[in-house]
């Protein structure tokens, strides 16, 4: 599958707007690239929410096979 890069530049207010419209016409992924800093307040919280609140029992060794 052949796949079709398309550069759009546009301000950081219009982004979710860009994306919602490309998202309609039939765009399956939009990537978004910014150049706004996180603050030190939101790398501290980024993507705690996405650990298990018991992860000692996560720390096992797997393999994904595919």
């Amino acid at each position: 599958m052949g796949w079709n890069k398309i550069t759009i530049d546009t301000l950081t207010s219009a982004e979710d707007m860009i994306s919602y419209e490309l998202t309609e016409l039939g765009a399956t992924g939009v990537e978004v690239e910014d150049h706004v800093s996180l603050t030190e307040e939101e790398m501290k919280v980024m993507y705690v929410d996405l650990l298990p609140d018991d992860i000692a029992r996560w720390k096992s060794k797997d393999q994904l096979l595919f």
